[in-house]
């Protein structure tokens, strides 16, 4: 008997062709590391660049915040603040930006300062388990941008005392100090030459925020000559009060001590140390620094504007020309 063979229908599975993946070649994958590499590279300026640009916004608001209390201080006081002032004869000098705190929401700080005690006083310094005020920090003080920092100040943005080494000693007078990043404008140079009187020197303290130095007998006074907003006879909106000096350590760069007034000597953006040794404009936003005027208004000043034209900015009554700068 003849068994006739049963005919074996293929299954779907057993039609399809077999294949085995694919893997991409050598050449292949440098080509998507290479493409990845190059959008890497066209991303990180963009995002670095926004970045900035956020932290330069931060940086006016700051000012602003600052320019609206300095008016707001002018308008119940009927004076501008003084660049620094003492409350004890021959006692340590409170800068303009504690005068401040009042009017920029942090009456908290300041009703903790004991004026009538020196800076480094326990009332006002603290111990290490109860920090005082002055080592206390205020965001409307410092720049976000800043990233260049005096060897005096420490990561914490609070000073480091150090000793002629170089090296922090142990117990420091202004050592935990809070700093700032914004310097008060008491004028152009003394030495500098106003182009609108004959070229003659400005002489000391023709600004707003104005200090002791260079007045006779300056040392033995509470608080130099005040001044209003009718002093400023070259107008709020072309006269400096606040500028950037930001990474500033020691006793200049603490938003408590007074000594944190400057007069403008040198160009907007010069190197950091001659800027941080003489208390000129100095910023880590790229091509300039914001600077605050008597008005509360807050303009981005160019490095490339000129000497004169920044010390005309910087004086009350010059009565030089000077450009706009909006």
């Amino acid at each position: 008997m003849v068994t006739q063979g049963i005919k074996m229908i293929p299954t779907r599975r057993a039609m399809q062709p077999s294949h085995s993946p694919k893997a991409f070649t050598l050449v292949e994958l440098l080509v998507v590391i290479a493409i990845i590499g190059i959008l890497v590279a066209l991303l990180l300026p963009a995002v670095q660049s926004a970045r900035e640009a956020a932290r330069r916004t931060q940086c006016v608001n700051n000012m602003k915040q600052i320019g609206l209390a300095m008016l707001n201080y002018e308008s119940t006081t009927k004076q501008f603040p003084p660049g620094q002032r003492r409350y004890v004869m021959f006692g340590d000098e409170f800068a303009w930006s504690v005068f401040l705190l009042d009017y920029m929401e942090e009456s908290a700080i300041y009703d903790l300062l004991k004026l009538d005690k020196d800076l480094d006083a326990v009332e006002n310094k603290g111990t290490a388990d109860a920090p005082g005020p002055v080592t206390l920090l205020v965001s409307a003080y410092l720049c976000p941008s800043q990233s260049r920092a005096h060897v005096s100040r420490d990561f914490d943005d609070r000073v480091i005392d150090l000793d002629s080494d170089g090296d922090r000693l142990d117990i420091g007078k202004d050592d935990g100090m809070a700093c700032t990043d914004y310097l008060g404008i008491k004028g152009p140079h003394k030495n500098a030459l106003n182009p609108a009187d004959g070229n003659l020197k400005y002489g000391p303290n023709r600004g707003v925020l104005l200090s002791f130095k260079d007045i006779k007998f300056g040392n033995r006074l509470l608080e130099p000559p005040k001044v209003r907003a009718k002093d400023i006879i070259d107008g709020l909106s072309n006269t400096m009060v606040v500028a950037e000096c930001s990474g500033r350590g020691e006793d200049v760069g603490m938003w408590a001590n007074g000594k944190g007034v400057s007069s403008i000597e040198h160009p907007v953006n010069s190197d950091p140390d001659l800027a941080w040794a003489e208390e000129d404009i100095l910023s880590d936003h790229p091509g300039g620094a914001n600077v605050l005027f008597a008005d509360g208004s807050v303009h981005f000043v160019s490095e490339d504007i000129e000497l004169a034209t920044l010390q005309a900015f910087a004086s009350r009554n010059g009565y030089e020309v000077v450009p706009s700068l909006k």
